[in-house]
């Protein structure tokens, strides 16, 4: 409705000029830690906000004025500023912004018309198509980038801490969709192991719900610290573990697990990749294991989703296509690469939890059919 009052001249201004600088300033008082100084009640004088985080106070009352019609922050009067429910959320949402708004997703984001030009195989057969190694004088992939360009040499744990916060944002700090979204009641007691599961948030905010399950996170040996000090920090004991495994490797074979949680990790991956993800469960689901998934699942054909929720699984689908040329998956093709992984692996169910983005799938082996 607003583009059709605007006009498309209008329209298309405000997509190449003002939808990126509420971005840039965003970005901006959100690295400044604006949100953090601003009172949660009450309000803070513009100069004494400008002297505590030690900028221009110019300067800041420009980038303000943009965020006042973003409805971020408010001027109750002149001078004094104070929160609106928008910008009090920002300092729990900061990790993820500032992950989000790095150089490494705007230079990736600048090639994707020279990668669409170039983009002959599905997958690339030259990771030199993808947009983001194309971007960098190095042509390293994402993972490398985060691993070698922070200054700080967190980049792995950065990027943890931005998923941490947007998951939070979208299930909510209870994380009820994974407790009401896979069959835990077929589980039972057991151990359930996580892979690509970062520090392990998820487990920490759910191990309560689920006395009689215990948590293994596999993932990069530099996660490993972070999951200690949060299932430490959220009492979890013993029932929250860690190892370092690399998920293309064939699993540990002393471990019995009940099922293996993949939460957002296969839209990181090309098809081809996401084989070989799978296949190395195939040992453990014969006897018995499931998996359950986490992903963003856009649409497979127009109206099924509304145009908002719609809007964000496309955008997160470009998202990993500039990132690592992969995408995200509709059911038809969750079901279509399960095949591929393994012809008697089957989606018996998927959810969409009314109060996430996410769908959670579980899916089988079919241990009657011949492979």
């Amino acid at each position: 409705m607003l583009n059709l009052a605007l006009g498309p001249t209008d329209t298309l201004t405000s997509l190449a000029g003002p939808t990126i600088t509420k971005i840039e300033v965003l970005r901006t008082l959100d690295d400044l830690g604006v949100a953090k100084v601003v009172p949660q009640e009450g309000t803070i004088h513009l100069a004494d906000l400008a002297a505590k985080i030690g900028v221009n106070e110019s300067l800041l009352h420009r980038q303000l004025k943009v965020a006042y019609l973003m409805g971020m922050f408010q001027e109750p009067s002149p001078g004094e500023i104070a929160h609106t429910s928008f910008s009090a959320a920002i300092p729990d949402f900061s990790p993820y912004t500032q992950l989000r708004t790095t150089r490494l997703f705007y230079t990736g984001a600048w090639e994707v018309a020279n990668s669409m030009r170039i983009w002959q195989d599905d997958p690339p057969k030259d990771h030199m198509q993808i947009p983001v190694e194309m971007a960098d004088p190095q042509h390293r992939g994402m993972w490398k980038i985060l691993e070698e360009d922070d200054p700080d040499e967190r980049g792995h744990e950065k990027f943890a801490a931005g998923m941490k916060a947007l998951v939070s944002a979208y299930v909510g700090t209870s994380f009820t969709p994974y407790v009401q979204g896979f069959d835990w009641a077929s589980i039972g007691e057991g151990l359930v192991v996580d892979i690509g599961g970062g520090n392990g948030h998820i487990e920490a905010n759910i191990f309560k719900d689920l006395p009689g399950v215990d948590f293994l996170i596999q993932d990069l040996a530099e996660n490993e610290q972070a999951t200690k000090e949060l299932a430490q920090k959220q009492g979890a004991g013993d029932r929250i573990s860690f190892q370092v495994h690399d998920f293309f490797k064939p699993q540990p074979t002393d471990l019995q697990p009940k099922a293996y949680i993949l939460s957002r990790v296969l839209h990181d991956w090309q098809d081809a990749d996401c084989v070989r993800i799978i296949q190395p469960l195939i040992p453990a689901m014969e006897k018995g294991a499931k998996l359950f998934f986490s992903e963003r699942i856009p649409p497979d054909g127009p109206g099924e989703v509304p145009v908002h929720k719609e809007l964000l699984l496309r955008h997160t689908d470009i998202l990993m296509f500039t990132l690592y040329g992969a995408k995200e998956r509709s059911r038809g093709d969750f079901e279509a690469l399960f095949k591929l992984a393994d012809p008697r692996l089957k989606v018996k169910k998927v959810q969409h939890p009314p109060s996430t983005i996410f769908s959670m799938l579980e899916v089988v082996l079919d241990q009657d059919q011949d492979v």
